[in-house]
């Protein structure tokens, strides 16, 4: 049953629709439209993080190879138009049988369309990184022999645990994470469709949570939105995003908890610091881990002595390593409030 556009997540209804949409990756996507005006497209293989357009470009190319054919079917996993496009999530079926047979039957059957663009067969394979070895070495075999009338459009993440001989018979593309003055325009065009209210610091805290993810930054204005209801009618003429709003909604301190926090930890003793901190994240439930790395944000605009600013970014960045490494909380809570305490011996 088909969806209404209103009725869409936003990360789906504001995702650009053609390569000239996605001026973020404009270099990259600027060379394949060369290649493909020149009938000389080769394998791609895009990789980086989540969220910095790779499979919105596939979809894009695909747009421009075969036009509305395949514009209905663009977001099928199987098949996108006519007996001509399939697409495969390698994390689903990352067995060695599903390259030898799926793949190999479908880039081996004939073609009904002749003319040069229709003529290609396109396997977009998403998340390659986590096929296994044995999948990748047929993978490679098969890409070699169906290269005159195939081509493989490959995704993922982490491009190590990619084969050397995939790679070197593929055109690497790296999407690298998005910056905030990009992000922006997109977040301001969805700001302005939809007749949203969001403050200056309501977009900040949206693009520093993001993190250079596109997607989080349409997934977070969208349930910021209904955050900011707080009981008045459900109309977005009525809600105003601030940082507050996005931060509650995200389950993360805002700036100015933060920066009473980093006030406790320059200026209180360890036993006045450590309650104040525990209490904090016990009552709001936040991550350890957020609040180290706000705090390594915050702490960026203090002016400190060039001593202790050097002692506690590097302490920070190894809590936040050892925050992902499941250290337990009462032990975070602790070296943080300690490594305050050291830095005020420094003085």
């Amino acid at each position: 049953m088909a969806h209404s556009s209103t009725s869409l997540p936003w990360v789906e209804k504001y995702r650009p629709s053609s390569m000239e949409d996605m001026a973020q990756q404009g270099s990259s996507l600027k060379t394949i439209s060369t290649l493909i005006e020149s009938g000389r497209l080769p394998h791609l293989l895009f990789y980086g993080p989540p969220g910095t357009g790779k499979t919105t470009a596939v979809q894009a190319i695909i747009r421009r190879l075969f036009g509305s054919l395949c514009e209905s079917n663009v977001l099928e996993v199987c098949l996108f138009g006519p007996n001509r496009l399939r697409q495969l999530n390698a994390s689903d079926e990352r067995g060695i049988d599903v390259v030898r047979n799926q793949i190999k039957s479908f880039v081996s059957s004939r073609n009904m369309f002749r003319d040069s663009n229709c003529s290609l067969k396109i396997v977009i394979l998403d998340e390659a990184d986590a096929m296994t070895n044995a999948a990748q070495d047929a993978l490679r075999r098969i890409i070699e022999k169906y290269v005159q009338h195939a081509r493989f459009f490959i995704i993922c993440n982490d491009i190590g645990k990619v084969s050397g001989a995939i790679q070197s018979r593929c055109m690497l593309f790296r999407f690298a994470p998005l910056l905030p003055e990009q992000m922006m325009h997109r977040l301001e065009h969805v700001i302005e469709s939809e007749k949203l209210t969001v403050t200056s610091d309501g977009k900040t805290a949206i693009l520093n949570l993001s993190a250079g993810d596109m997607r989080k930054v349409f997934n977070i204005l969208q349930v910021s939105l209904f955050c900011s209801f707080h009981g008045k009618s459900a109309s977005a003429s009525f809600a105003i995003i601030d940082e507050a709003v996005v931060c509650k909604c995200c389950g993360v301190p805002n700036s100015s908890q933060i920066c009473m926090l980093l006030e406790k930890l320059l200026n209180s003793d360890y036993f006045v610091s450590y309650s104040y901190l525990r209490d904090m994240i016990r009552e709001k439930g936040y991550c350890t881990l957020d609040i180290i790395r706000t705090l390594s944000e915050i702490l960026l605009g203090y002016d400190l002595p060039p001593l202790i600013f050097s002692h506690l970014i590097e302490r920070l960045a190894y809590l936040e390593f050892s925050a992902s490494s499941g250290i337990p909380e009462c032990i975070q809570i602790a070296n943080l409030v300690g490594s305050f305490q050291a830095a005020r011996t420094l003085l």
